[in-house]
């Protein structure tokens, strides 16, 4: 069955506006009535960057690109300065960019190749690349449509996530075959995203913790724009202890953790309480063991490779998460990644735990923690911390604070006061 026809079926009412943008509103058919003529010159097959956004003629190339088993690689403008790098790192062979189709030379993956002869449709997704350049990720697009085939009852949410991430992949489809209401800010900020969730009644906010701590800065929480909220989720990122306890005493709606990944896709959690971190990742055809405090998980649907690196998979099929956990019997706690340890002086200490304890000190906005090469210590903590406005704190006293609360060797060595940056995606860059 066409992906076409598959929307068709689930929409009960193709009329009826399922994305709202601009004070205006889309539905099935508005997608589906665009004119896509253009790609009639692009092979059945193709590799196809194309730059976007949740609008319709995005959508609608989109879509009759995966009927036409291509790869698609989804873009935003907002990466432009990285499109290069991700042309040819997902061997693309067409761009389509403002509606004009752009042939490029690209030397060919076996992993594309394959999937082009077995007939099946591709998406191309790439990592934040916070830790390293970013990874190309293919997945076969079928297998990714897996998850829609239970209905789900939608809330009608804002698209938080962009048209470049599993997430607002995920959110796009979701709610067309569940004939629910997706909302498209057009501002991307803290008290953009509250007026829009006030003004249209918004249910469901899916976010990320560094978005949520931006929204506790500016005191979005402390009005009255989201009463119609029935749900937050966040993930992509680790959330700390302070902000979610923060977050729960403001606000009386549910609050659940997410937990996914471009590889392998986003999973069913159970989250142990509203206030705290513990969750359980359930659902058919998923497994998980923990090795030396890392989860691994082994999935059914799972990506079929990387582009641009070897294989993160074992001969089993277990992926590295890469994530360090705590463990209370089935439940378990993500408190940090296992790249981003420091070692110093021999002993090996966890950015976030240190970033948790700044957090707690009155007057910081918010900080950011690694560790920097050092001859001698191996590595040096490096604080990158923001103060709230006329707050007048100094390095020294931070650092008298911070001993009350950590033992001595994971005392930051060096602290510098900056605007902790953020990137396209909302997650600390």
């Amino acid at each position: 069955m066409s992906l076409i026809n598959l929307l068709q079926e689930s929409c009960s009412d193709p009329n009826k506006g399922f994305l709202f943008a601009d004070n205006s509103s889309i539905s099935l058919n508005d997608v589906l009535n665009q004119e896509t003529s253009l790609i009639d010159e692009i092979p059945n097959k193709s590799v196809v960057s194309l730059v976007g956004d949740f609008d319709p003629i995005s959508i609608s190339t989109l879509i009759r690109l995966i009927d036409k088993n291509c790869i698609v690689v989804p873009l935003t403008i907002d990466t432009q300065a990285m499109h290069e790098y991700y042309f040819e790192n997902s061997a693309s062979e067409f761009v389509i960019n403002e509606q004009k189709i752009t042939k490029i030379k690209s030397e060919k993956h076996h992993f594309t190749e394959k999937l082009k002869e077995e007939n099946k449709p591709g998406i191309v997704l790439f990592s934040t690349g916070t830790t390293g350049r970013p990874k190309a990720i293919l997945h076969d697009f079928s297998n990714f449509l897996e998850r829609f085939k239970t209905k789900r009852t939608p809330l009608k949410t804002i698209n938080f996530l962009l048209f470049d991430h599993i997430g607002g992949i995920n959110t796009l489809f979701h709610t067309i075959i569940n004939n629910g209401e997706v909302y498209v800010p057009n501002e991307r900020s803290p008290m953009g995203i509250a007026k829009e969730i006030y003004k249209n009644k918004i249910e469901l906010l899916p976010t990320t913790p560094s978005f949520l701590r931006m929204m506790l800065i500016e005191k979005v929480f402390d009005t009255n724009y989201l009463k119609s909220l029935k749900l937050i989720t966040y993930g992509t990122e680790k959330m700390d202890l302070t902000t979610l306890e923060t977050i729960t005493k403001k606000i009386d709606c549910d609050v659940r953790q997410t937990y996914g990944m471009s590889e392998l896709g986003i999973f069913k959690v159970i989250t142990k309480q509203k206030d705290d971190l513990w969750i359980k990742i359930v659902g058919d055809g998923i497994e998980t063991k923990i090795i030396d405090q890392v989860l691994h998980i082994k999935s059914k649907i799972k990506m079929i490779g990387y582009l641009n690196e070897d294989s993160p998979f074992d001969q089993n099929g277990w992926y590295d998460t890469g994530d360090i956990v705590e463990t209370d019997d089935e439940w378990i706690k993500i408190v940090g990644r296992s790249k981003q340890i420091i070692s110093t002086g021999g002993l090996k200490i966890l950015p976030s735990e240190i970033e948790n304890c700044i957090l707690e000190i009155n007057g910081v906005k918010n900080s950011k923690v690694s560790g920097i090469d050092n001859p001698i210590l191996g590595q040096h903590i490096l604080a990158e911390i923001e103060l709230e406005d006329g707050v007048d704190l100094s390095k020294r006293e931070i650092k008298n604070i911070l001993k009350e609360m950590l033992p001595e060797y994971a005392i930051p060595h060096k602290i510098k006061f900056e605007k902790i940056k953020y990137n396209h995606r909302f997650k600390k860059s």
